[in-house]
């Protein structure tokens, strides 16, 4: 009942790709689900890790291409970039991270002479994949 609702949906969003393996009974769950909706019903998978590791999410490497083949290959890709929105929205992070600003906005350069590199924010860019309709 559930794998009709998902092929029958007309919009399916995956959120938080990539955030556990799929092992081959899943894998070819996914991939029976993103089949029946190839060229029908649009998919969004949101997540942060690059496309490039999409692969290795699979135990099964056939499943893993078919199902890339039809995820990658026929969509539009964004990369967002920047500080987590949500992180932001909250008010516990919003004063620790006023705080960082204040203290920690930017590193001595080695010679101890100026200010050196502002910190980079440690998160990889979200990605969003949005599978277009034929």
């Amino acid at each position: 009942m559930l794998m009709k609702a998902l092929k029958k949906t007309d919009l399916l969003i995956l959120d938080d790709w990539g955030m556990k393996m799929f092992d081959p009974t899943s894998g070819r769950d996914l991939l029976e689900v993103v089949e029946d909706r190839f060229g029908y019903r649009s998919t969004i998978i949101a997540g942060q890790l690059p496309v490039s590791k999409w692969h290795e999410l699979f135990e099964d490497s056939t499943v893993a291409d078919a199902v890339l083949d039809r995820l990658v290959h026929n969509s539009y890709r964004f990369e967002l970039k920047g500080p987590s929105k949500r992180k932001n929205s909250l008010p516990q992070f919003q004063e620790k991270e006023m705080a960082e600003q204040n203290t920690n906005a930017c590193s001595p350069s080695p010679e101890g002479e100026g200010m050196g590199e502002p910190h980079r924010n440690p998160r990889p860019n979200a990605l969003l994949c949005v599978v277009k309709l034929s």
